[in-house]
């Protein structure tokens, strides 16, 4: 609301007893009272400020003091806990390391043990195969080693003629 408004309000709430111009003069009035205590307010704040400020400003100095050891402690615990707990998961991670190897190590052991997975008929193997080829592929002997018992088996592309006793 603007002032002219507000002197015309006052004006015609006290019309029998002031005139607009004295309703004017004491709405200003007001506003400069109120203006001024509003500065007397911040001045008087102001010096009560500075007059504290000298036991105000070791007083926050103790009171920062205070809460910085209180905040570092609070932090060197929370320090301590993490620390633990990290220690804790590495040594669980070791754990799971050793036990994921150990594992591997069995997979691969089962692996390389053929005779526990391949298994054939004992009359039919011998009969196809012969005694000496079961017993070299059932203990897992190195291709070098079967070549000696299995016979030898050509690898060449040229066609081969029988030996009939017929030579070209």
């Amino acid at each position: 609301m603007r002032s002219d408004d507000i002197v015309n309000v006052m004006y015609r709430e006290n019309f029998p007893r002031f005139s607009q111009s004295a309703c004017a003069q004491r709405f200003f009035n007001s506003e400069k009272a109120m203006q001024g205590n509003k500065i007397r307010r911040q001045i008087a704040f102001a010096e009560l400020r500075s007059a504290t400020s000298s036991v105000g400003s070791r007083r926050k100095k103790l009171l920062d003091d205070h809460v910085n050891e209180k905040f570092e402690c609070l932090l060197q615990s929370i320090n301590e806990k993490f620390e633990k707990q990290t220690a804790i998961f590495a040594e669980m991670l070791h754990k799971t390391i050793e036990s994921i190897m150990q594992t591997m190590y069995k997979i691969i052991v089962q692996s390389l043990d053929i005779h526990k997975y391949i298994t054939y008929p004992k009359k039919k193997t011998t009969e196809k195969f012969g005694s000496q080829y079961k017993l070299s592929y059932a203990m897992g002997c190195r291709w070098q080693e079967r070549q000696e018992v299995l016979p030898a088996i050509p690898l060449t592309t040229e066609p081969t003629q029988p030996k009939w006793g017929i030579d070209p």
